[in-house]
């Protein structure tokens, strides 16, 4: 098994501050839904973006794939 990068002590730390921000979410969270919020507002606005040259061609691919194999 490979040896992680970093100590114990380190990672322990790490999980604290992971520990903390999760307990502090959830709680905006509640107080947000509270306050009338809506889920969709939660949420937020998608940002990522498709390529559309790569998405063509993968399913190009994935196409021509299948009617070699059916066919």
């Amino acid at each position: 098994m490979a040896k992680k990068n970093g100590s114990r002590a380190a990672d322990r730390r790490q999980r604290k501050i992971i520990e903390h921000v999760k307990a502090q979410r959830g709680l905006d969270r509640e107080q947000f839904f509270d306050e009338g919020g809506e889920l969709c507002r939660w949420r937020g606005m998608k940002t990522v973006e498709v390529d559309r040259k790569k998405k063509a061609n993968k399913n190009a691919c994935r196409k021509f794939n299948r009617r070699n194999v059916q066919g």
